[in-house]
């Protein structure tokens, strides 16, 4: 899959030029390779399915309708304040934590075992203290329902210190818990960096230091990803975190104008999860926007992550959408009009003054509050632009199937990106019926559909970054050969046959020459009678265009 998928971007020479290292299995670098190109990937993934998707259905071109789902999720390391994802279009920062996946056997991952964190888990505190702060938990959670049912523990500050027969201990305030939730720790239980900060006693009840940004990656234009670390720092080139991200909700900024209760909640599992996937879909069922979303589906970063999105898009391209369509459009368009947030950048003002918003026909009946009928009321949007009906239903039906592939919770991060950006390419194939021709490594017209991609994507080359086609390496299937996929490849090569039957507007068999009135019928036809199978019929249109979908045709 990355290395068909990569042939087509353009980028595939990463992968094709590492020859395999003798002593490492290869999956361990094409981990490599995804993390590597999984920039490039995403843009031309998103650049392609928006700029070079044409279709009759009404509002393809100029609506989108987005929404998340819960349900692929994967594991992440118990640290929960390790990291930051920094959105430069629109000026967000979300608390993302580490997003790694936990070692065997643990709730951390190898980099955070015996790296230095405020998180505690339950099982290192004493049974006395995990029953008060789990009663104390499920007190508060009957008065406030967001807060998480985990059993990991953050620590705020250290209100006091004591020696008990030359035992030390340290009383410690939780993170969500009162000062009369505050317990006696012993000090195996508090980080040893914890523990150095609050050696000055004049330090007691202030709370802990904000981290400091160990390294920073960047993921697209202005995105960058950081990662922090706590306690002394080992080298002067690491700087201060100098927002207050642990201290105040990610929300904060949203204006209560409605009372609608569609405000999404924080998750509530007992080991650390991602929260799930953002999908922003055409009505015809194309899917040009995906992202991993981390905590919960807050309104902040909903809009941060459509805000990249439309970042990465050509200014012609961008400028086409007119309509944005969202369940909980009631508390994101306050938010993206407020004038603090709609500055920030050209695409922040173009989605706040020129984008018409609002909530999607599916969901408004749940909205009940004045405010939402007058200002997100898509009704009101129908007779404004006078289009007749559109597919707004278009992400419950993409969710549909995408929760099939629900079962990823132990892939990792690079696995998990590049699973569901590749699953949801095949599913735009397939609505355009050329999964088999254009993603099928053993099409014998491929390289000249691959070409014709490229040509049609030369406008938009800057926005994405493609490598020349390489020259070691003769084809796509020689490079599968070295992989030692054989056996895999052997089927793939089993289920191509090597003839092909392109059924054009005469419908008579190219075998036996009977006619038939149907193409339908012609194709049962070839399978009963002839044996042929279904992989190798194609139905070709008076235009030219070969589909591999009788229903496309």
């Amino acid at each position: 899959a990355v290395l068909e998928f990569s042939e087509r971007v353009g980028i595939q020479q990463e992968f094709l030029s590492t020859k395999l290292r003798p002593n490492e299995p290869h999956q361990h670098w094409i981990v490599e390779a995804i993390l590597r190109s999984h920039k490039s990937l995403r843009d031309f993934y998103r650049i392609y399915w928006s700029a070079q998707h044409k279709c009759e259905i009404e509002g393809c071109e100029w609506s989108l309708v987005t929404d998340g789902g819960l349900k692929p999720h994967r594991k992440l390391c118990a640290a929960k304040f390790s990291g930051v994802r920094e959105f430069g279009s629109s000026n967000v920062k979300i608390v993302t934590g580490c997003t790694k996946i936990p070692s065997s056997k643990s709730q951390f991952c190898e980099s955070h075992k015996n790296e230095p964190t405020p998180v505690v888990l339950s099982q290192k505190l004493t049974k006395t203290n995990r029953k008060k702060l789990s009663n104390d938990r499920e007190k508060n959670q009957k008065a406030n329902k967001n807060l998480p049912k985990d059993q990991v523990f953050i620590v705020e500050s250290i209100l006091g210190a004591r020696i008990v027969r030359g035992k030390k201990s340290f009383k410690v305030k939780w993170s969500g818990f009162g000062d009369r939730s505050a317990t006696w720790e012993p000090a195996k239980n508090v980080p040893l960096f914890i523990q150095k900060y609050y050696c000055d006693k004049s330090r007691f009840g202030k709370p802990l230091p904000q981290p400091r940004i160990k390294h920073t990656k960047m993921a697209g234009k202005g995105e960058k990803y950081h990662l922090l670390q706590w306690g002394d720092s080992n080298s002067g080139e690491e700087e201060w975190l100098k927002d207050s991200l642990f201290d105040i909700e990610s929300d904060s900024m949203v204006p209560e104008f409605s009372s609608c209760n569609t405000r999404k909640t924080k998750d509530k599992r007992l080991k650390h999860h991602s929260a799930g996937i953002l999908i922003s879909v055409k009505p015809c069922g194309i899917i040009p926007h995906f992202d991993e979303i981390f905590g919960c589906e807050s309104i902040s970063q909903n809009y941060a992550s459509k805000m990249e999105f439309l970042a990465n898009l050509p200014e012609e391209i961008r400028t086409k959408v007119k309509v944005w369509f969202y369940d909980d459009m009631c508390h994101e368009k306050p938010y993206s009009e407020n004038p603090a947030q709609a500055t920030h950048s050209d695409v922040t003002k173009f989605y706040a003054h020129e984008v018409e918003k609002a909530v999607d026909f599916f969901h408004f009946p749940g909205h009940k509050a004045d405010w939402c009928h007058k200002n997100t009321n898509p009704w009101d949007l129908k007779k404004k632009l006078d289009f007749k009906k559109l597919n707004t239903p278009a992400c419950e039906q993409a969710f549909n199937w995408i929760n099939r592939y629900k079962s990823v919770k132990g892939m990792n991060e690079s696995r998990f990106l590049f699973f569901f950006l590749y699953l949801l390419e095949l599913h735009n194939l397939k609505i355009e019926g050329k999964v088999k021709t254009v993603a099928n490594p053993l099409y014998s017209r491929r390289k000249e559909l691959i070409k014709q991609i490229h040509q049609d994507m030369k406008p938009y080359r800057e926005f994405y970054t493609a490598s020349p086609v390489p020259t070691d390496v003769d084809s796509l299937e020689e490079c599968l050969a070295t992989l030692s996929l054989n056996r895999d490849t052997a089927k793939l090569v089993d289920a191509i046959p090597d003839t092909e039957f392109i059924l054009n507007m005469l419908d008579t068999c190219p075998i036996c020459e009977s006619v038939y009135k149907r193409k339908g019928d012609l194709k049962n036809h070839l399978i009963t009678q002839h044996l042929v199978k279904k992989e190798a019929i194609y139905f070709k249109c008076s235009c030219g265009v070969i589909c591999d979908d009788q229903k496309k045709y």
